[in-house]
């Protein structure tokens, strides 16, 4: 690894989307009433708790070594958010991504391309809105070495209880992944990174043996958590498999064909551009509940600061409006104990 590549600057990535915004949803029906395919275009995607301000306070008080932070929006922008914070780079969709396949109301046409942002560094971390920064957290969480910090831990990926469609798109990454790598070759080349029990976990220590046995990967677990990337793992699988990447670009909406950012995340691990992690030290996955001590052991997470990110997953789960109020006023007040002064980012 290079002195550069030491020494190179991480930003941050984060997309979002005002889902309640009238002007947009129109956009959105109009252009769902052209679809002719099975397309996944369910409201809890947009749906919106409020809580972004705090991520944006959270990586201010936990990382505040951050180079730049990257929002990326179809053109809206967060009545709160200061657009002059030196620290922000707000990007519209046209910015990056090529008119033809605009507007898009899905999450991989907007997540492919991250690498054609102008003045992106070559480190970047990237972030989903509902990702949570609530303990601080030094460089060497997502980077050490210059290489990304990654958690390997192979999974069976099977599409189950009915239609899956997430299930769908993690296979077609993973064979995406042995058209090119032998997945024996791949872990015996790299033990100590994927089967060791001290580095991994002995959970995914067990895990990853099984495509080392078979020869090929049969799926990968990815954390629901910030990914650390580097923008020459994007070129690089752009530059090999610009077809079929391309043809995720034209989905208006989330299909069965597509490829996720995932698929980099994976390269990075069949690469050996990774330093191992174990799956826990990461942070913590959660999905919200519609009864309100469903959701006890999340809001006791942020208030006493348990894990370093989390990620708080919104689920179609039949909650009522009124249940909706309730958990967002129990999110907010949770996160207003432990970040409750404004950002730079702020007006």
């Amino acid at each position: 690894m290079t002195k550069r590549a030491e020494e190179s600057p991480i930003d941050f990535v984060i997309p979002w989307v005002d889902g309640s915004d009238m002007e947009w949803r129109k956009l959105k029906g109009k252009y769902e009433g052209l679809e002719k395919t099975i397309i996944d275009s369910s409201d809890v995607r947009y749906r919106d708790y409020g809580l972004l301000k705090y991520l944006f306070r959270g990586i201010e008080e936990f990382t505040p070594w951050v180079n730049k932070v990257y929002f990326i929006t179809n053109g809206q922008i967060p009545s709160w958010l200061n657009l002059q914070s030196d620290k922000l780079k707000w990007i519209r969709h046209e910015d990056y991504i090529s008119k033809e396949y605009l507007p898009t109301f899905s999450a991989n046409p907007i997540e492919l391309p991250l690498h054609q942002i102008d003045s992106l560094s070559d480190r970047f971390v990237y972030f989903n809105d509902d990702f949570f920064l609530i303990q601080p957290l030094s460089e060497s969480h997502f980077f050490k070495n210059g290489l990304p910090v990654l958690s390997p831990q192979s999974s069976f990926t099977v599409p189950h209880d009915g239609y899956d469609q997430f299930a769908h798109l993690m296979l077609n990454n993973v064979m995406l992944i042995n058209s090119h790598f032998n997945a024996r070759n791949v872990i015996r080349s790299n033990k100590r990174n994927w089967i060791s029990p001290c580095r991994v976990g002995l959970k995914s220590a067990l895990h990853n043996s099984v495509p080392m046995c078979l020869g090929y990967f049969t799926g990968f677990s990815n954390p629901h958590l910030p990914s650390p990337f580097l923008k020459d793992v994007y070129k690089e699988v752009w530059n090999e498999e610009s077809d079929l990447l391309s043809e995720t670009m034209k989905h208006r909406f989330r299909s069965n064909d597509d490829f996720t950012q995932y698929l980099f995340y994976d390269w990075q691990l069949v690469t050996k551009r990774f330093v191992a992690t174990k799956r826990k030290k990461l942070g913590r996955y959660f999905e919200i509940q519609k009864e309100i001590a469903g959701n006890d052991k999340l809001i006791d997470a942020i208030v006493r600061q348990t894990y370093p990110v989390v990620c708080i997953n919104d689920k179609m789960n039949g909650m009522s409006e009124s249940q909706f109020e309730e958990v967002t006023e129990l999110l907010n007040k949770a996160f207003e104990s432990i970040l409750p002064r404004k950002s730079s980012f702020e007006i």
